[in-house]
């Protein structure tokens, strides 16, 4: 990354979605620049791709250059239209980081590793997951059935990515019900079942502005012991003189954006099996859907 620390944006920024960009510029000296053309592309170092309708030329271009891009959800206006461009994308190994990377969760990453430590917990029997999102940080993934929010859409397609990168195994069952939904709260139960009998629930919630973007809550049964996990070690509130505080350690999901995005620049990873993952999770999640219609 020596020389050019241009990094070109596609699309007018969300100042609450995108607060990547900013983490980008503060913490790792690169310097965003509004782009339009194709022609700009080979002046920078990474794009990107904020708009929906993205710009194919613009895409195209950087592929070509092998420039790595961020393709900001969503992507295109229907899902079908989703899957259908990661499939080219796989393809062609282009270098791109999709931001559904809730699986880097510092927590979820610790537990993958905590499922083959057999000799200390044993094998994991059944597993149940909340994750709960800030009204901020959910994207408007595309759906034009109107018994489910675009919001919605994004938690269902998160969790099942979770649970494929958790535990990439066959579901036999699939349930989703919302049995609460106003203006303030939209709460989502999931049960899937594959080898273990396996629940994952999903809340969205309107919260305080000081509430990390992504919460993970962790019930997890081995053979010898069972692990309890809330989200304190994430982040917590302190009542001092001035007021509350949020004190907080480990990355939140924007600096883990911004992270492996950095990495991805500087040629560090690799991101073709995380996408292949990513696709299946579409598929899932469209099968799930037309089920449910």
């Amino acid at each position: 990354m020596k020389g050019k620390k241009l990094i070109g944006v596609y699309g007018k920024a969300d100042p609450l979605k995108h607060r990547y960009l900013d983490i980008l510029s503060k913490f790792y000296g690169l310097t965003t620049k509004q782009i339009c053309l194709p022609s700009q592309v080979t002046e920078m170092i990474g794009i990107v791709m904020l708009e929906h309708n993205y710009n194919k030329e613009i895409l195209e271009e950087a592929i070509k250059n092998d420039i790595p891009i961020l393709l900001e959800i969503p992507f295109a206006n229907s899902l079908d239209k989703e899957v259908e461009l990661l499939e080219q994308l796989i393809a062609r190994q282009a270098k791109v980081l999709l931001p559904l990377i809730v699986t880097h969760h510092p927590k979820l990453t610790k537990l993958k590793s905590f499922m083959t430590a057999t000799d200390v917990l044993g094998s994991l029997q059944s597993l149940h997951i909340t994750t709960i999102y800030h009204e901020n940080y959910l994207r408007e993934e595309p759906y034009f059935n109107k018994q489910y929010s675009g919001k919605l859409i994004y938690q269902l397609l998160n969790f099942i990515d979770i649970f494929s990168w958790i535990s990439p195994l066959n579901f036999r069952q699939v349930r989703v019900w919302v049995p609460e939904k106003n203006n303030k709260i939209l709460l989502i139960h999931v049960k899937l079942e594959g080898a273990i009998g396996t629940g994952i629930s999903t809340m969205y919630k309107i919260s305080s502005v000081m509430a990390p973007p992504v919460e993970v809550h962790i019930e997890a049964v081995f053979f010898n012991r069972i692990l309890v996990w809330d989200s304190t070690e994430q982040s917590s509130i302190l009542n001092s003189e001035n007021g509350l505080a949020q004190i907080r350690w480990g990355m939140n999901i924007d600096e883990l954006i911004a992270w492996r995005f950095v990495e991805l620049l500087r040629g560090m990873i690799s991101l073709n099996e995380e996408l292949k993952r990513i696709l299946r999770s579409y598929k899932i999640l469209i099968e799930i859907l037309r089920k449910s219609e």
